[in-house]
């Protein structure tokens, strides 16, 4: 399994322990869906990993309780999709140490309610979803340091009343979706 590349699990379990993926050092795709998991800090120390995604997962209290502040964690990581995690209710400030993302989806995680203040930390984001995280109130003000940034999908996201004025400095920024906002 040593030279496993791609990882999906899709089936309604919890998993307790990820102890085998210390032996899968050469995933570059992993995929939750349906699952509970308790702790990923196993995940985190994957350095080939390039796209990790959560769908319909029960993760918030994992990533809460991980450390994520380690120089190592996901270093290759391009691509983070979180869909329908339910439980999520804040992104931890450790993932804005994910140098190399690119695309960064969080959506229909509808508890979601705060993002990390250095959220302008990655910057070779190039694309960033959060559609339909009802509970979402604001954008971080380093949102403007993100210069790669080109997409924004903020439509849905029903609790957001006022943009940070450093929106305005994303230079490179082709597309701003926004429907059904507060303001």
């Amino acid at each position: 399994m040593g030279q496993l590349k791609v990882l999906t699990i899709d089936y309604p379990c919890q998993l307790h322990s990820l102890s085998l993926m210390e032996c899968l050092s050469n995933l570059r795709t992993i995929r939750f869906q349906h699952v509970s998991i308790s702790s990923i800090q196993l995940i985190f120390a994957l350095r080939n990993t390039r796209k990790l995604s959560f769908v319909m997962c029960e993760i918030g209290n994992a990533l809460m309780t991980c450390s994520t502040e380690l120089p190592y964690i996901l270093s290759n990581l391009t691509d983070l999709e979180i869909d329908m995690c339910y439980d999520l209710k804040e992104v931890p400030s450790g993932l804005c140490n994910l140098v190399h993302l690119q695309k960064l989806s969080i959506t229909n995680c509808q508890e979601l309610h705060v993002l990390p203040k250095g959220l302008g930390s990655l910057s070779d984001l190039q694309f960033l979803s959060l559609h339909c995280c009802t509970k979402l109130q604001e954008l971080p003000q380093s949102i403007g340091s993100l210069c790669s940034l080109s997409i924004i999908d903020i439509s849905d996201c029903l609790s957001i009343s006022d943009l940070p004025e450093e929106l305005g400095e994303l230079c490179g920024l082709k597309v701003l979706k926004m429907s059904k906002l507060l303001m």
